[in-house]
């Protein structure tokens, strides 16, 4: 039996739309509706959100938004490291290191939800967006605050801790001693 509230979806506004693709709790059916019908920025707080049922991730990953299947990474909704990689391949240098910062290492607004990055992507996002010194400003904040999220990674490499480990800025610096520590931890 359909819910008054599925029946009526349809002549919802946007807002009302955007609140229920925000919401956690909202039931499997609504979802998938929300992700085959709604307007472009429901799919972002539906793809932003860390409560998906399987059907609606797969419809949005189905889709060509690149920047929806960032968020649903971010999300914590993609958890294999192959379908990671694929998504991170398509982003990687098509969005700035800020996107790339809140999509694979840490996102900034449901830290609840881990991001499962393998550690050769995260590689990969220092060599791309963090080897440039020249930077100064606004980026440099960026890729200072990108620098520590990396170090403080559950999946960062010892090779990724040694190179943060040797850093000109002294909160990276720390970061990447800390997180040789905390591999070293690990081992034991």
């Amino acid at each position: 039996m359909t819910s008054r509230l599925r029946k009526n979806l349809h002549k919802m506004t946007r807002k009302e739309l955007n609140n229920l693709a925000k919401n956690p709790y909202t039931d499997d059916d609504i979802q998938v509706w929300l992700a085959q019908h709604s307007h472009t920025q429901a799919r972002y707080y539906l793809a932003a959100n860390g409560n998906l049922c399987k059907e609606a991730v797969e419809t949005l990953m189905a889709g060509r938004s690149r920047i929806i299947k960032g968020l649903l990474v971010g999300s914590g909704n993609i958890q294999d490291p192959d379908e990671i990689r694929d998504i991170y391949s398509q982003l990687r240098f098509k969005v700035d290191e800020w996107r790339i910062s809140n999509f694979f290492v840490r996102n900034y607004w449901y830290r609840d939800n881990p991001v499962a990055t393998p550690s050769d992507v995260l590689d990969r996002i220092h060599e791309d967006f963090l080897e440039d010194k020249n930077d100064k400003g606004v980026r440099r904040f960026y890729k200072k605050n990108l620098q520590r999220g990396l170090a403080q990674h559950p999946n960062c490499s010892v090779k990724l801790a040694i190179r943060l480990s040797h850093s000109d800025i002294p909160d990276v610096k720390k970061a990447g001693f800390d997180a040789l520590i905390r591999l070293g931890a690990q081992k034991d």
